[in-house]
C-alpha cells in the first residue's frame, strides 16, 4: 500500500518520563515517532544515509523532517550522556527542520530534566511560538522562570497552561506563589 513502510520500522514514543515533567503535571499525549529504516540495518546507519541525503537535497523538507524525527530518536537511545554529547544532535535536528516543534520542546525538556532552567526557557520559547497552547511546555517555562525568580514572567505561561488545566493543584499553587513572591497577597489567596 503506498504509505506503508517497506523495510523494518522503529517506533519511538517519547514521553514526559523521558523527557521530565513538572511536579504534579497531568500527562501529555505521548509522541509516537514510526520510523522507516528502509535497508539500514542500524539506526545509526539510517542516521547517516538521511545525512547524505539531507546533504544532497537540503530543501527536501521530508527528508529534513524524517532526519529531525530520527535524530530525536538517537537522542532518545541515549538520553543519560552528558548535555555536552546530545546538544550537537539537537542542534542538527533543529538545523534539519527550525519549525519542528518536538526538537525545541524536547531539546527543552532534557534541560528541565537536569533543571538548567535557563536553557529550558531559551528552548521552550520557540517550541511555544509554533504552539502556544502545549499545556506541558507552557508548565516547564513558567515552572523554570518561576525558579529563576522572575515571577511576574513565570505568570504568563502558567495562565496559559490554567486555562487548559482549569483545576490543576500544581498550576494553581505555583500561580499563588508567584503573586505571592510579589506581594500581590490578595490574588495569591484568591488562587489558592
Amino acid at each position: 500500500e503506498p504509505g506503508t513502510p517497506k523495510g523494518p520500522t522503529v517506533t519511538t514514543t517519547l514521553s514526559n518520563t523521558d523527557l521530565g515533567t513538572v511536579k504534579g503535571a497531568t500527562a501529555t499525549p505521548e509522541i509516537a515517532v514510526s520510523i522507516d529504516m528502509g535497508k539500514a540495518a542500524s539506526l545509526d546507519e539510517l542516521l547517516e544515509n538521511l545525512r547524505q541525503d539531507h546533504q544532497r537535497k537540503p530543501a527536501d523538507k521530508a527528508i529534513s523532517e524524517k532526519l529531525s524525527q530520527v535524530l530525536l530518536k538517537k537522542i532518545s537511545t541515549i538520553r543519560q550522556k552528558s548535555m555536552e554529547e546530545l546538544e550537537p544532535l539537537f542542534k542538527e535536528a533543529q538545523e534539519a527542520a527550525p519549525d519542528n516543534f518536538y526538537v525545541h520542546y524536547s531539546w527543552g525538556s532534557m534541560y528541565f530534566s537536569r533543571e538548567n532552567f535557563e536553557a529550558v526557557v531559551l528552548h521552550m520559547e520557540p517550541a511555544l511560538a509554533l504552539q502556544p497552547d502545549h499545556l506541558d511546555a507552557n508548565r516547564k517555562l513558567g515552572y523554570s522562570l518561576m525558579k529563576m525568580l522572575k515571577y511576574d514572567d513565570a505568570l504568563i505561561p502558567f495562565e496559559r497552561a490554567l486555562k487548559q488545566a482549569p483545576k490543576d493543584f500544581y498550576l494553581l499553587y505555583f500561580i499563588g506563589r508567584c503573586y505571592s513572591e510579589l506581594k500581590e497577597y490578595d490574588k495569591a489567596i484568591e488562587v489558592w
